[in-house]
């Protein structure tokens, strides 16, 4: 079973390219009738690109990879004081084009690995610019930017870009369909997350005062990461092994074997080396521009009207997956709706069950005080979207009319963190 940035970046090849899955499909069908020598057919569909092959076809992934020039200009803008303002612009947009690279790295090392390794590779890297950003603001002590970064990277990928894929992809289809079974277990990870941080919340409620944080919630908070890590291997297990046709139903099955047969076909576009030079290579580059960003917020915050929660919530998570967002949007189009849905709702699960973890055990070994207290709004604004999701997924089908609500509950979300003061914030 493909993980969904795994799936979600091979179907990106062939949307870049322009390419019609319906009349792919159709050729296939055709050359099957003829296809009596898989063996010959693998070989002549899989072959190990060169070296040079390799940098080109990195080098024209995406179009993202455009904005690859905004990566010096954001170091320059550092290192030669640029106004601050230029510096987090600069390096915000450098994210974006590195963000794509990563996803293009590891899709190639996860190729060699087969349906299972692969799954996990993609599991454990898929998030990796989130995780890195959110390590170097923890670093700095930058509690806010943690904390909102990963409530943020949930609230745009299951309302801002669910809501665009829905609206996108019902203008042109009346009504769409998805898997909702494997929708609602994704959903219902997701609600297991929230209740993580529900629990933190009630607690600090009735055993602390101010925002003091008790050993209590920290002690909650690091055991809780340990158990969600469990749930997190056991749904990889439930993923990739045990129930690996749950998002198969009998329209996604013929759909799906014909996709993955264009896909398949499609080999390698890099060398094996190569993409894991590049993989470290984008993540050296990731740290340094994150680093960089991070490190204007501050600034940034005390001269324009804007809140660390605010550019943690809703800046930092678009930059971070701007090339997966455009994707779904143009997937959607095409009426692969199965696509966006493990797209929006399995990468918010992956966050907040994968993660968010992990987060909490890097600060307990640095001995910070991070935990899963989040404060009541923020806890309510979570609650709301997950069960707002959870209605809207639960009968399997979307119109354009779910997208507009999915994106009126996104603005109100953002227009209310804007209006947010930092003051009334706790430290966590």
């Amino acid at each position: 079973m493909l993980n969904s940035r795994q799936l979600r970046r091979r179907v990106a090849r062939h949307v870049d390219t322009g390419e019609d899955y319906s009349q792919s499909s159709e050729s296939l069908r055709q050359s099957r009738i003829t296809e009596e020598e898989p063996n010959a057919s693998r070989e002549g569909g899989c072959e190990e690109p060169t070296a040079l092959k390799s940098l080109q076809n990195a080098a024209y992934v995406s179009w993202f990879n455009l904005l690859l020039v905004f990566v010096p200009l954001g170091y320059l803008a550092h290192y030669l004081k640029w106004p601050v303002l230029a510096t987090f612009i600069l390096n915000y947009l450098a994210i974006i084009p590195l963000s794509a690279l990563m996803g293009f790295a590891t899709e190639e090392v996860s190729l060699r690995l087969g349906t299972t390794w692969g799954g996990v590779v993609n599991a454990m890297f898929g998030n990796v610019v989130e995780l890195i950003v959110a390590v170097i603001a923890l670093i700095e002590e930058e509690y806010r930017i943690v904390q909102a970064g990963l409530i943020g990277s949930v609230l745009s990928n299951t309302l801002l870009v669910l809501g665009c894929a829905f609206l996108a992809g019902g203008f042109h289809h009346r009504v769409q369909f998805f898997h909702a079974e494997a929708a609602q277990c994704a959903g219902s990870l997701l609600a297991l997350s929230v209740l993580s941080m529900i629990i933190p919340a009630a607690y600090h409620g009735v055993h602390a005062s101010g925002g003091e944080i008790t050993n209590g919630i920290l002690v909650m908070s690091r055991g809780t990461a340990l158990i969600l890590l469990l749930v997190y291997v056991l749904f990889l297990v439930f993923q990739l092994k045990t129930h690996s046709d749950l998002r198969e139903s009998i329209r996604a099955e013929h759909e799906r074997q014909d996709h993955m047969h264009v896909l398949s076909h499609s080999g390698p576009q890099m060398k094996l080396w190569i993409a894991a030079v590049l993989l470290v290579l984008v993540s050296i580059l990731v740290a340094m521009s994150s680093d960089i960003l991070v490190d204007s917020i501050e600034e940034l915050t005390k001269h324009y009207a804007i809140t660390h929660t605010f550019v943690g919530m809703v800046l930092l998570p678009i930059a971070a997956s701007a090339s997966e967002h455009a994707m779904s949007v143009v997937v959607a189009v095409r009426d692969k709706m199965d696509v966006c849905i493990t797209v929006a709702v399995g990468t918010s699960m992956q966050m907040t069950l994968f993660v968010l973890p992990v987060l909490i055990i890097i600060a307990w070994i640095m001995n910070r005080p991070l935990t899963l207290y989040f404060d009541d709004f923020e806890t309510t604004t979570m609650l709301i979207s997950v069960l707002v999701i959870n209605y809207l997924i639960m009968n399997g089908r979307s119109n354009w009319l779910k997208g507009a609500m999915l994106l009126s509950s996104y603005f109100i979300v953002v227009l209310a963190f804007f209006l947010y003061p930092n003051d009334v914030v706790d430290d966590p």
